[in-house]
Order: structure tokens, then sequence, then C-alpha cells
């Protein structure tokens, strides 16, 4: 009996050297990774160049004549058209194209110098300049209208919302698809969309 006990004694000490509890399994890990910032590429800044369509030389009677134009949005329904140089006075000026006549939305107000309601036109003439008329009114006769050709026409480009270039003497701005152009000297302007007209002088 003794010796049952002498040889069970190892036994019992070898068991209680064992751990029953198996080893914690370790997931392997995927390396932090930290996100790498692509650096966004600045918009590149309109300029009144973007939107020249025709330019001209100076000749013997005439100065260096720059030709600038926009629509107000994708419809194309509104064009402005800004000339500056040649032999006339600095012109800005906005109409409906033809066939978006039935989407105006603002009163139309005939007048009885040649107009259709559906144009606006700013000069810029100095106050002092000996011009009795106002520079911005509402003008323009269809048939008397300088549509774009449709070379030009497929060169113009949208001017943004919120955009605003200077054209010469003009500051030209397009909001909710009206287009605006000022002439800052004399705080007068015009606007025109399907949705607004407007003049001040």
């Amino acid at each position: 009996m003794t010796k049952l006990l002498v040889l069970a004694l190892p036994l019992l000490l070898l068991l209680a050297g064992c751990d029953p509890t198996p080893p914690p399994v370790v997931e392997p890990t995927s390396p932090v990774v930290e996100p790498v910032e692509t650096p966004t590429a600045e918009p590149v800044p309109l300029t009144a160049d973007d939107y020249l369509v025709d330019h001209a030389p100076a000749e013997a009677e005439s100065s260096e004549l720059f030709r600038y134009a926009f629509w107000t949005d994708d419809t194309k329904a509104v064009r402005c058209d800004i000339h500056v140089g040649g032999q006339s006075d600095p012109f800005a000026g906005c109409f409906v194209m033809p066939g978006f006549e039935s989407s105006v939305t603002f009163p139309v107000v005939v007048s009885e110098e040649c107009s259709d309601g559906l144009e606006v036109g700013l000069v810029a003439i100095p106050a002092d300049g000996g011009y009795d008329l106002p520079r911005a009114k509402v003008s323009g006769c269809p048939e008397f209208r300088d549509y774009p050709s449709a070379a030009i026409a497929a060169d113009t480009l949208v001017l943004p919302p919120g955009a605003a270039l200077r054209f010469g003497p003009f500051q030209c701005s397009v909001a909710d698809a009206v287009a605006t152009c000022e002439y800052p000297d004399i705080s007068a302007s015009v606007s025109l969309g399907l949705s607004r007209i407007g003049v001040v002088n």
C-alpha cells in the first residue's frame, strides 16, 4: 500500500503542473495605414480672355476691338455680348435668343424706340462725356440684333453662377441664370434672364 502511494505521488505532482487552459489565440493584425491625402488641384480662375469670341487689330480710324460673350446658363436662352474698342463706345448688351421668347416670365414692355422688350444695353460713356441719354436701357429690335454666327455661338462659354469678370469698363456676373453687367464709374447696370429684366441709371 505504501508502495502504491509513493508511485502515485509523482503522477499527481506531474498532473498538478499541467495547465489545462489552452493558450489564447492571437489573431494576426493588419498594420495601421494612415490615409494619404491626395492634393486636389485648385480650379483655374476664369479670366475675360476665356470669353473672348472675336478680336480685330487697330486700323487707321478705329482702335483694337475686343468682343466678349457669355451665356447665362446651359439652356443658352440668354446671351450677353460686350464690345470694347473699335469705332464705338464700349457697349454691353444681353438679349433673349430666338425660340425662348415664350419662356420669359417678366412683364414684357415694348418701347416705341424700336424695342421688343427682350434686350438690355449699357454704354460706357463718362459722366462728363456730354451724353444726355441714359447709359442703361431696354433696347434693341430683332431685325437689327447682332445674333452670333453658329461658330461663335458654339465657342461661347457659360459664365458660372457667382463668377464676376471685368470686361473693359464693365463688370458682369450671373446669379440664378440672370446676367448683370455694371458700369461702376457711374453706377449704371443692366440685368436680364428669363425671369427678370432691369436697368439702373
